[in-house]
């Protein structure tokens, strides 16, 4: 059945029959888009096709499965991919401890945080200035991180002087700001 499916179907029957019946009878702790990254990295790990669109486009994966990555930004978030997963690539899906690595978890955090911050770079200093408390970019930052709203605006005020213009750095910052990386 699982030949007949397309890449994406793949990852989402793998989800409901690996990730339910396993991860959590295992006891292992998710964090923000490690569920993603570890469908993704198991689907290639058995399917040579999804392992040779990894190889060469990973942001193809993530934008056919609702990410938004913009054009200008697919050669920074696959390179972003490869660098965090190279260590990953190879390990057998019946070994599960790396899942609580802090590696796994951060660039797992990290390539799931990356459409919004693709987002926020793209409205720049003087668009995040303008972003209400209630606005959806806001919202979802602070969802992910787990904090208030308005937090999560004085954190993006607080960073459009420095590293707003590079989507891979503001992933870095979300994410520690979530204590999911060092």
């Amino acid at each position: 059945m699982l030949n007949a499916l397309g890449l994406f179907d793949k990852i989402l029957v793998f989800s409901y029959t690996f990730l339910n019946n396993t991860l959590h009878l295992k006891g292992l702790e998710m964090s923000y888009g490690t569920d993603t990254l570890l469908n993704i990295l198991a689907i290639a790990d058995h399917d040579p096709v999804m392992r040779s669109v990894l190889d060469s486009d990973p942001a193809s994966v993530y934008i056919g499965l609702g990410y938004k990555i913009l054009d200008t930004d697919k050669s920074e978030f696959n390179q972003l991919f490869r660098a965090g997963t190279a260590s990953f690539m190879n390990i057998q899906f019946h070994a599960l401890s790396f899942l609580n690595s802090r590696k796994f978890k951060c660039i797992a955090c990290r390539t799931a945080t990356f459409s919004l911050a693709s987002t926020i770079v793209a409205l720049g200093a003087v668009g995040i200035s303008t972003l209400a408390v209630t606005s959806s970019v806001i919202t979802a930052l602070a969802s992910i991180v787990g904090i208030s709203v308005t937090a999560a605006k004085v954190f993006l005020s607080s960073l459009a002087g420095s590293i707003i213009s590079q989507v891979s750095k503001l992933t870095e910052a979300i994410c520690k700001l979530a204590n999911i990386c060092p």
